[in-house]
């Protein structure tokens, strides 16, 4: 009856608190490198916009076409672990936080355009991949219950 119900939702609510999701969220760390190592070598933001060509005194300047990557700490940041790489997962009972991002200073100036400088966005997500995170997540949740694992 309804009161079995409860029950059952009630276990499902209390088995879902004390799942560890910390694996299943750190595997996602690495989907985010890949992703990431995509948006530097298609040249695209996180919403698929391709990054303003750089200027010709910027190519001769540099000696080569690479948009954002001149010593390659900033690309490194974003696809590999390292000093200047921003990976953490905490939490439990239910509520974890997956944070990723660049420790890189100069990162953030390359958001916005300013004076000859084009906006060229190179960390985040789009609708798509925050989708198939959650798939990832939601069936790495599903699993971890299934096998009994716990906190």
């Amino acid at each position: 009856g309804e009161n079995g119900w409860r029950r059952f939702w009630n276990q499902i609510e209390t088995d879902f608190e004390t799942l560890d999701m910390k694996p299943v969220l750190e595997d996602e760390l690495g989907v985010l490198e890949r992703l990431h190592e995509d948006y530097f070598f298609d040249a695209k933001s996180p919403g698929g916009e391709s990054w303003p060509a750089l200027a010709p005194s910027t190519v001769a300047a540099k000696g080569h076409a690479r948009i954002l990557i001149d010593t390659g700490r900033l690309l490194q940041s974003l696809t590999q672990r390292g000093p200047d790489a921003v990976r953490n997962v905490t939490g439990g009972n239910g509520s974890f936080d997956l944070v990723f991002g660049t420790a890189v200073p100069y990162s953030v100036f390359h958001d916005e355009a300013t004076g000859n400088r084009p906006a060229r966005q190179h960390v985040g997500w789009n609708d798509q991949t925050l989708d198939e995170v959650t798939f990832h997540v939601l069936d790495g949740a599903l699993e971890t219950m299934s096998n009994g694992k716990r906190s």
